[in-house]
């Protein structure tokens, strides 16, 4: 009984510093894809709309000031056999648009219908209080 106590034990600090080292990092990590979705917009030809600052994270995904406008942009990632695509969503009051993030993202855009990109499209409108 006393090994399996030691055990619990364990388990339940190993979980416990796993959930701290995630939450204490999240600013971090918000830093990180910042810099690297700023990245990607300037090799896209987008540098008039740089993400500036965090302003939380939902089921849409990680939403972003853009800089100099009263846009807004949500980063989500597509689903597309089974690897993950990077998306950001730039919003202007009621106006939505979708820009893959890289390469293979222009590629999976290219083959995805009009309703899967409707999809995420309603999810944000919902998100934002649209319609």
């Amino acid at each position: 009984m006393r090994n399996i106590g030691i055990i619990a034990a364990w388990i339940a600090g190993i979980l416990l510093i796993g959930w701290l080292l995630f939450f204490f990092t999240q600013p971090a990590r918000n830093e990180a894809l910042r810099r690297s979705i700023n990245r990607l917009l300037i090799e896209n030809g987008d540098s008039d709309r740089l993400l500036v600052a965090t302003t939380g994270v939902s089921a849409a995904g990680v939403w972003w000031t853009v800089s100099d406008t009263d846009e807004r942009a949500v980063m989500f990632a597509v689903m597309a056999g089974g690897i993950p695509v990077p998306y950001i969503a730039f919003v202007n009051g009621v106006d939505i648009e979708v820009k893959p993030l890289n390469n293979y993202a222009k590629t999976v855009y290219r083959h995805l219908s009009r309703g899967f990109i409707d999809i995420y499209i309603r999810r944000i409108e919902k998100e934002i209080g649209i319609k």
